[in-house]
């Protein structure tokens, strides 16, 4: 894969900052810690840019996919499938320096076939707003949390969410507080180390990575996070 990452390491079960971010890099190395282990980056050539591409020239390149030409479609898929690998990456990372035994996992769904990408992203962000207040508090947003939407076999979108650091709550009241349909709550019980907590989630929420990249093409975040 030319110009991308070659090598990359995995040095576990170290201790060091209480977050990720890239703490080392050269023209063609990219060092990314976390509390469990080290990521090592080389790429082939340097990472130089010399030139700049304006907003016009940006509009101008931007086609829609169905316009592309065969080899165009080729790159777009390869370029779509480095993305969903580095959301992947993101993930583990967030859920590695965040999860700890208040973490809860739920999956919410929908009593009618929403398959509204925008309605249902609405939905849940009214849910997120109320969860707050009801459990928190406070009409200031305090919850960290990780979702990621996926699409059912009936067309209905639903999300999985990842709370982090935050207290029991009855599954009675989440369903009261959701409003439009089932709330799931799934037990992390395969988790045997603090330190596998990423790569668990990221495999669970794999097939919802896949649909929200092909959903928007690259064109929106594929995470909806708040830290």
């Amino acid at each position: 894969m030319e110009g991308f990452a070659l090598l990359v390491y995995l040095l576990y079960r170290q201790t060091f900052l209480e977050n990720w971010r890239v703490i080392f890099m050269t023209s063609n190395q990219k060092i990314i810690r976390t509390d469990s282990y080290i990521e090592v980056y080389e790429y082939e050539f340097p990472i130089i840019s010399d030139f700049e591409i304006t907003n016009r020239e940006k509009k101008e390149r931007v086609k829609e996919f169905d316009d592309l030409d065969k080899d165009e479609k080729e790159l777009k898929l390869k370029r779509l499938a480095r993305t969903r690998e580095q959301a992947k990456w993101n993930l583990i990372r967030l859920v590695d320096v965040n999860f700890d035994n208040k973490t809860s996992f739920l999956t919410l769904t929908t009593r009618e076939n929403i398959r509204d990408r925008s309605l249902f992203n609405n939905m849940f962000d009214k849910f997120v707003t109320r969860l707050n207040y009801h459990v928190l508090g406070t009409k200031k947003r305090l919850i960290k949390y990780i979702a990621v939407l996926e699409k059912q076999k009936r067309g209905a979108w639903h999300v999985h969410l990842l709370l982090f650091s935050f207290p029991y709550v009855p599954h009675s009241k989440l369903l009261k507080i959701w409003g439009h349909g089932a709330v799931r709550i799934n037990k992390i019980h395969e988790i045997d180390d603090a330190s596998n907590a990423g790569r668990y989630v990221a495999k669970y929420m794999k097939k919802g990575m896949a649909q929200e990249l092909l959903e928007s093409m690259v064109s929106r975040a594929i995470l909806k996070c708040w830290f």
